[in-house]
């Protein structure tokens, strides 16, 4: 940061500290590690029947006897840090200071590889029982659709943005499962759609009892709370919370509402925790 010139300096300290508070953040929580398998629901919605036995293949990596994603070209760039990982030969040592951050990132990289995994062992099973050629591409291209791939040109210009990654962080899968869900409608496949959010309402249930809050977009839990609510207004926050929590800069703008309410020509405003309720942004 010494050697940045003036102009730049400003920026350069504030994307240092913005580093370093989303890494101790996430390195080492085990909530986030079970955030990373937030991508299931969209490949059972997408794959539906098939994930059964793409469970079943999942289970065969374990083992190493899962051999079509071995042929994977997509799931080889995702974990390719796994390729040079190997040459570290004193990573668990204890007397490297970095050991246990390198566990914590395992981890985290574990979380992601079993959603990923399981997603494309599902799109490979019903590529197979549609008879399409080249399963195998089909199962990448579908994979990396679902789960918002990192590659070149894939990740878009706003997310890369330094800027952009200050105030709305960790929004690439969040801004992704909308394009899913649009591609849902577009495709007319409104089975997919009612999978998708019943997926995501058990999986936002499972999540809550071990990390204590929900992680993806969850509106039938949403619609659940919001008729429980004590009046309209909770009820219509409770709505309101869920769509902002779970959009780009949503969280944002809905911190713009007072944190203590107000009032506004003669209408008094609750405040931001009675309005949105559990879904605070």
């Amino acid at each position: 940061i010494e050697n940045v010139p003036g102009a730049r300096r400003t920026m350069a300290i504030a994307n240092f500290v913005n580093s370093r508070v989303k890494a101790n953040t996430i390195v080492g929580n085990l909530g986030t590690v079970i955030a990373q398998m937030a991508n299931i629901p969209n490949g059972i919605a997408f794959a539906k029947q098939y994930t059964i036995p793409g469970m079943g293949r999942t289970l065969l990596s374990v083992f190493g006897r899962n051999e079509p994603i071995k042929k994977s070209g997509f799931i080889k760039e995702r974990f390719a840090d796994r390729m040079y990982r190997k040459f570290d030969t004193n990573w668990l040592s204890l007397r490297n200071p970095l050991h246990l951050r390198r566990m914590a990132e395992w981890l985290l990289e574990t979380g992601d590889r079993i959603g990923t995994e399981f997603i494309w062992n599902s799109a490979y099973q019903k590529a197979l029982a549609e008879g399409i050629r080249n399963p195998v591409k089909y199962a990448d291209e579908e994979t990396r659709r679902l789960v918002a791939g990192r590659g070149i040109g894939e990740v878009p210009l706003t997310q890369k943005s330094r800027f952009v990654q200050m105030i709305m962080p960790f929004t690439l899968e969040v801004a992704n499962l909308w394009r899913v869900m649009k591609d849902f409608v577009k495709a007319k496949d409104f089975a997919g759609i009612a999978m998708l959010f019943t997926a995501s309402y058990l999986f936002n249930r499972a999540a809550e009892a071990v990390r204590g809050s929900d992680i993806t977009f969850d509106p039938i839990n949403a619609m659940i709370e919001a008729i429980n609510a004590d009046d309209v207004k909770q009820g219509v926050g409770r709505l309101a919370g869920e769509v902002f929590s779970n959009v780009p800069l949503g969280q944002a703008l809905a911190s713009l509402y007072p944190q203590y309410g107000g009032e506004i020509l003669g209408v008094e405003f609750p405040t931001r925790r009675e309005f949105f309720g559990d879904e605070d942004p």
